[in-house]
Protein backbone atom coordinates (compact mmCIF):
# COMPACT_ATOMS: atom_id res chain seq x y z
CA UNK A 1 0.00 0.00 0.00
CA UNK A 2 2.70 2.48 1.00
CA UNK A 3 4.73 1.49 -2.08
CA UNK A 4 1.84 2.58 -4.32
CA UNK A 5 1.47 5.89 -2.52
CA UNK A 6 5.21 6.61 -2.63
CA UNK A 7 5.46 5.84 -6.36
CA UNK A 8 2.57 8.13 -7.35
CA UNK A 9 3.44 11.48 -8.79
CA UNK A 10 2.16 14.03 -6.35
CA UNK A 11 2.85 17.72 -6.38
CA UNK A 12 3.00 18.59 -2.69
CA UNK A 13 3.45 22.27 -3.59
CA UNK A 14 -0.30 22.20 -4.29
CA UNK A 15 -0.87 22.01 -0.55
CA UNK A 16 0.20 25.66 -0.53
CA UNK A 17 -2.64 26.63 -2.89
CA UNK A 18 -5.94 27.80 -1.46
CA UNK A 19 -7.74 24.60 -2.50
CA UNK A 20 -5.09 22.33 -1.04
CA UNK A 21 -4.61 24.20 2.22
CA UNK A 22 -8.33 24.63 2.94
CA UNK A 23 -8.96 20.96 2.14
CA UNK A 24 -6.11 19.89 4.41
CA UNK A 25 -7.44 22.07 7.25
CA UNK A 26 -10.94 20.63 6.71
CA UNK A 27 -9.55 17.09 6.94
CA UNK A 28 -7.82 17.93 10.23
CA UNK A 29 -11.01 19.59 11.49
CA UNK A 30 -13.01 16.48 10.59
CA UNK A 31 -10.60 14.29 12.52
CA UNK A 32 -10.93 16.56 15.56
CA UNK A 33 -14.74 16.56 15.24
CA UNK A 34 -14.90 12.78 15.01
CA UNK A 35 -13.05 12.59 18.33
CA UNK A 36 -15.43 15.10 19.88
CA UNK A 37 -13.27 18.20 19.99
CA UNK A 38 -14.26 20.95 20.37
CA UNK A 39 -17.54 20.49 22.20
CA UNK A 40 -20.83 21.68 20.77
CA UNK A 41 -20.78 25.00 22.61
CA UNK A 42 -17.22 25.90 21.69
CA UNK A 43 -16.78 29.09 19.60
CA UNK A 44 -14.48 27.26 17.17
CA UNK A 45 -17.34 25.02 16.04
CA UNK A 46 -18.70 27.77 13.77
CA UNK A 47 -15.24 28.37 12.26
CA UNK A 48 -14.81 24.63 11.67
CA UNK A 49 -18.25 24.42 10.06
CA UNK A 50 -17.41 27.28 7.69
CA UNK A 51 -14.15 25.54 6.69
CA UNK A 52 -15.99 22.29 5.94
CA UNK A 53 -18.66 24.15 3.96
CA UNK A 54 -15.91 25.88 1.95
CA UNK A 55 -14.48 22.51 0.92
CA UNK A 56 -17.93 21.18 0.06
CA UNK A 57 -18.50 24.30 -2.08
CA UNK A 58 -15.15 23.76 -3.85
CA UNK A 59 -16.15 20.14 -4.58
CA UNK A 60 -19.49 21.30 -5.97
CA UNK A 61 -17.80 23.90 -8.18
CA UNK A 62 -15.34 21.33 -9.55
CA UNK A 63 -18.16 19.00 -10.56
CA UNK A 64 -20.82 19.25 -13.22
CA UNK A 65 -23.74 20.16 -10.93
CA UNK A 66 -23.48 23.93 -11.37
CA UNK A 67 -22.90 23.62 -15.12
CA UNK A 68 -26.50 22.46 -15.57
CA UNK A 69 -29.01 25.29 -15.27
CA UNK A 70 -31.87 23.02 -14.14
CA UNK A 71 -29.90 21.48 -11.28
CA UNK A 72 -28.52 24.85 -10.23
CA UNK A 73 -32.05 26.26 -9.95
CA UNK A 74 -33.23 23.19 -8.03
CA UNK A 75 -30.25 23.37 -5.71
CA UNK A 76 -30.78 27.05 -4.96
CA UNK A 77 -34.51 26.39 -4.50
CA UNK A 78 -34.28 23.57 -1.96
CA UNK A 79 -31.28 24.73 0.07
CA UNK A 80 -33.20 27.82 1.28
CA UNK A 81 -36.13 25.55 2.18
CA UNK A 82 -33.71 23.63 4.40
CA UNK A 83 -32.42 26.86 5.90
CA UNK A 84 -35.94 28.14 6.65
CA UNK A 85 -36.89 24.73 8.05
CA UNK A 86 -33.84 24.84 10.32
CA UNK A 87 -34.80 28.32 11.51
CA UNK A 88 -38.33 27.12 12.19
CA UNK A 89 -36.97 24.10 14.09
CA UNK A 90 -34.67 26.25 16.24
CA UNK A 91 -37.57 28.57 17.13
CA UNK A 92 -40.01 25.66 17.60
CA UNK A 93 -42.39 27.08 15.04
CA UNK A 94 -44.96 24.91 13.26
CA UNK A 95 -44.25 23.18 9.94
CA UNK A 96 -40.49 22.94 10.59
CA UNK A 97 -40.65 19.16 10.20
CA UNK A 98 -42.45 19.46 6.88
CA UNK A 99 -39.96 22.00 5.51
CA UNK A 100 -36.94 19.97 6.61
CA UNK A 101 -38.30 16.71 5.22
CA UNK A 102 -39.31 18.43 1.97
CA UNK A 103 -35.86 19.96 1.56
CA UNK A 104 -33.90 16.80 2.37
CA UNK A 105 -36.11 14.53 0.25
CA UNK A 106 -36.11 16.92 -2.72
CA UNK A 107 -32.31 17.22 -2.67
CA UNK A 108 -32.00 13.44 -2.36
CA UNK A 109 -34.38 12.81 -5.25
CA UNK A 110 -32.96 15.38 -7.66
CA UNK A 111 -29.34 14.44 -6.89
CA UNK A 112 -30.11 10.73 -7.36
CA UNK A 113 -31.84 11.42 -10.70
CA UNK A 114 -28.88 13.55 -11.77
CA UNK A 115 -26.50 10.76 -10.74
CA UNK A 116 -28.46 8.14 -12.69
CA UNK A 117 -28.65 10.31 -15.82
CA UNK A 118 -24.94 11.18 -15.72
CA UNK A 119 -23.22 9.33 -18.56
CA UNK A 120 -19.68 9.04 -17.18
CA UNK A 121 -19.48 8.22 -13.51
CA UNK A 122 -16.13 8.32 -11.76
CA UNK A 123 -15.25 7.08 -8.29
CA UNK A 124 -15.50 10.64 -6.95
CA UNK A 125 -19.08 10.90 -8.30
CA UNK A 126 -20.06 7.68 -6.53
CA UNK A 127 -18.53 8.93 -3.27
CA UNK A 128 -20.41 12.24 -3.58
CA UNK A 129 -23.72 10.46 -4.27
CA UNK A 130 -23.21 8.16 -1.26
CA UNK A 131 -22.44 11.15 0.95
CA UNK A 132 -25.46 13.16 -0.25
CA UNK A 133 -27.69 10.11 0.27
CA UNK A 134 -26.40 9.40 3.77
CA UNK A 135 -26.59 13.07 4.72
CA UNK A 136 -30.15 13.52 3.42
CA UNK A 137 -31.26 10.35 5.20
CA UNK A 138 -29.15 10.70 8.36
CA UNK A 139 -29.78 14.38 9.08
CA UNK A 140 -33.56 14.02 9.57
CA UNK A 141 -32.96 10.96 11.75
CA UNK A 142 -30.54 12.98 13.88
CA UNK A 143 -32.66 16.17 13.95
CA UNK A 144 -35.90 14.39 14.84
CA UNK A 145 -34.18 12.06 17.35
CA UNK A 146 -35.28 8.93 15.50
CA UNK A 147 -33.54 5.62 16.23
CA UNK A 148 -30.03 5.19 14.79
CA UNK A 149 -29.83 8.88 13.86
CA UNK A 150 -26.45 9.19 15.55
CA UNK A 151 -25.09 6.18 13.70
CA UNK A 152 -26.31 7.40 10.31
CA UNK A 153 -24.89 10.87 10.96
CA UNK A 154 -21.54 9.43 12.08
CA UNK A 155 -21.31 7.32 8.92
CA UNK A 156 -22.17 10.39 6.82
CA UNK A 157 -19.44 12.42 8.53
CA UNK A 158 -16.93 9.58 8.05
CA UNK A 159 -17.86 9.49 4.38
CA UNK A 160 -17.39 13.27 4.18
CA UNK A 161 -13.91 12.76 5.66
CA UNK A 162 -13.14 10.12 3.00
CA UNK A 163 -14.55 12.41 0.32
CA UNK A 164 -12.32 15.29 1.42
CA UNK A 165 -9.26 13.00 1.52
CA UNK A 166 -10.01 11.80 -2.00
CA UNK A 167 -10.53 15.40 -3.14
CA UNK A 168 -7.12 16.32 -1.72
CA UNK A 169 -5.65 13.31 -3.52
CA UNK A 170 -7.22 14.55 -6.77
CA UNK A 171 -5.76 18.01 -6.20
CA UNK A 172 -2.29 16.56 -5.64
CA UNK A 173 -2.32 14.18 -8.62
CA UNK A 174 -4.14 16.15 -11.32
CA UNK A 175 -2.28 16.09 -14.63
CA UNK A 176 -2.96 18.60 -17.39
CA UNK A 177 -3.33 17.81 -21.11
CA UNK A 178 0.42 18.03 -21.75
CA UNK A 179 1.06 15.25 -19.22
CA UNK A 180 2.63 17.47 -16.58
CA UNK A 181 1.39 18.35 -13.14
CA UNK A 182 -0.85 21.44 -13.29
Amino acid sequence: MFYIVLNMKMDFNRLLTSEGSVTMIAILVSILNLFGWPGSGHPLMMVFLVIKLAVIWMMIQDGTLLKSKVYTVLLFLYVPILAVGSLFKINHWPFSDVLLLLGFSAILIFYTVRFILKKQKQFFDILKWCWVTLTCVGAPFKIFHWPYGGVLWLVAMLLLFILMCYYLYEILTTVDDAGTME
